[in-house]
């Protein structure tokens, strides 16, 4: 498997298992013909999911697209607070999409969670050793995978599951 489909399919495991944190009962079977391990449409009703057999909405308050692209951000005490609430939801961006707040000290993008400071964006491929990153550094070899990002992002999944 190509790693751009695994970061795919990771990023939406990764979404689909946080449903699950809330509650950690076992499936209870369905008469749906997907397994009950999936996120779907209610059968009965459309303005619903079915998750584990029950139905289900998902909930949250926003989103830190950067949580595991920006090392900075601390995801594990955001997921314990999505979690404390009761939220099941939350999306992440896993790829070179960053955003660039420039030089505002600021403002409403003071924080922005996807423009990471210099040296602090990690994503699915490692640095080459040529020089012109646009907001600095090396430039990204897409032949190599980054296993600082493999293993954050793996992290993430597995506390959010």
């Amino acid at each position: 498997m190509g790693r751009a489909l695994f970061v795919a399919i990771v990023v939406v495991i990764g979404q689909l298992s946080f449903c699950h944190a809330v509650d950690r009962s076992p499936p209870v079977s369905t008469n749906v013909s997907r397994s009950p391990h999936f996120l779907a449409i209610h059968p009965d009703n459309p303005h619903y999911f079915l998750w584990c057999g029950e139905p289900t909405i998902l909930i949250s308050s926003g989103e830190h697209y950067g949580a595991v692209l920006n090392s900075l951000f601390d995801y594990e005490k955001y997921l314990r607070t999505l979690a404390s609430y009761g939220f099941n939801h939350t999306r992440v961006f896993c790829g070179l999409y960053v955003e660039d707040n420039g030089s505002k000290q600021d403002g409403p993008q003071l924080g922005n969670t996807l423009d990471p400071a210099e040296g602090q964006l990690l994503c699915p491929f490692a640095r080459s050793t040529v020089l012109g990153y646009s907001k600095g550094g090396a430039k990204f070899d897409l032949q190599r995978w980054d296993e600082k990002f493999d293993t954050r992002l793996r992290h993430f999944v597995e506390l959010a599951a």
